[in-house]
């Protein structure tokens, strides 16, 4: 079969596969209730299709519409589609990659639970994403998503000019900012460009340095005069990378404040604080020790004693 046409069809209960197609036509489909495999296909048409709650694999598509799309189940696959429209598409649940793709529009996009591949992409323009695993925009001159929250591995914007994220909270990898070709923990922006970080608020400093640089945030903007900045800043990690002994700080401090509410023992719970404190004092030695102790710098008493 290489063209697949069927305009009555609704629903398909389950597993939809077409391995030789290279058409699919269906103008009135709307709900695939398992994966919907077209990855031959080259023109993809199903402009009432809604759901799909598998994967949906459209590996071959050169033309994709599905101006309906609102959600899909699982991984979403469509390498080779240059022109990506789906207005409605709110959620995958999976990957989503479309690297082939130049335009990209999907307004309504809020969730990718996994990584969103759009390297292609000369402006990625996401208004509703909120939350990602990984970001591809490397092509991307402007990078648009301001309501975006957190990104848990790595956001990379390496050709991008304005870099508009302005509710961005998390980064749990890291930034890639324009003509910095390695991984920052930090986000490094190239001369001239513009990022909007209004929560990164710690320390800004000149290639090499995550300090001692002078800055100033206005209008969620970070400005300064220097060719690179690196910005060393809080960020919120997944839970499974806590280092050991924060967790076990964590645990004392969590059991002393459920202490009263189950127990309702307060000798008991004044014990368990005092534990906390302890495994807190031991913890924060710890975290002293892997780091580069700070130093007196640019004091002019020490430079004239010096």
């Amino acid at each position: 079969m290489t063209c697949f046409y069927s305009p009555n069809l609704r629903t398909v209960g389950g597993y939809m596969c077409f391995k030789s197609a290279t058409a699919f036509n269906a103008p009135n489909l709307h709900t695939v209730q398992g994966t919907l495999d077209a990855a031959s296909v080259t023109n993809f048409n199903a402009p009432c299709l809604q759901i799909v709650k598998g994967n949906f694999h459209a590996n071959s598509a050169t033309t994709f519409t599905a101006p309906e799309l609102q959600a899909v189940g699982g991984d979403m696959n469509a390498e080779l589609v240059t022109n990506f429209i789906a207005p409605n598409l709110k959620k995958v649940d999976g990957d989503m990659a479309v690297p082939s793709a130049t335009t990209f529009n999907a307004d309504n996009l809020h969730t990718v639970e996994g990584s969103l591949d759009s390297d292609s992409v000369t402006t990625f323009n996401a208004p509703s994403l909120k939350w990602v695993t990984d970001v591809g925009a490397k092509s991307a001159t402007t990078f648009s998503a301001p309501k975006i929250y957190q990104v848990y591995c790595d956001l990379n914007a390496e050709k991008a000019t304005t870099f508009h994220a302005r509710n961005l909270h998390a980064v749990g990898g890291g930034i890639i900012g324009s003509h910095i070709g390695q991984r920052q923990g930090g986000a490094r922006l190239g001369q001239g460009n513009r990022a909007f970080f209004p929560d990164v608020r710690e320390r800004a400093g000149p290639a090499g340095r995550g300090q001692g640089l002078t800055y100033r945030i206005s209008e969620s903007r970070l400005l300064c005069n220097s060719d690179a900045v690196v910005l060393t800043y809080v960020f919120r990690p997944d839970e499974s990378a806590f280092p050991p002994f924060f967790a076990q700080m964590l645990i004392a401090r969590l059991t002393a404040e459920f202490c009263i509410p189950v127990t309702e023992s307060t000798t008991r719970a004044q014990f368990l604080f005092r534990l906390a404190e302890d495994e807190f004092r031991r913890a924060k030695l710890i975290d002293g020790q892997q780091h580069t102790p700070p130093a007196i710098t640019d004091f002019p008493l020490v430079e004239v004693r010096s």
